[in-house]
């Protein structure tokens, strides 16, 4: 499972998109538009402050630190 099928999962849970809708977005251009601070700012676009996420949700970060389990 990776970030997109995370927050794809979030957004039909949350019900801000509908499975049909999804699937219009993947075939038309392979994503949804829901995107990390880090996503959007990559796509040029300004976040302002202040301004809310329309959906949260946990993603996966990858770190090098080993955590110890005990």
């Amino acid at each position: 499972m990776n970030n997109i099928t995370l927050i794809v999962n979030a957004a039909l849970n949350a019900e801000i998109f509908t499975a049909e809708q999804v699937q219009q977005f993947l075939e038309q251009s392979r994503e949804i538009p829901l995107h990390t601070f880090k996503g959007w700012k990559e796509r040029g676009y300004i976040v302002r402050k202040g301004q809310k996420a329309a959906l949260k949700c946990d993603i996966w970060k990858y770190s090098r630190i080993e955590q110890a389990y005990f």
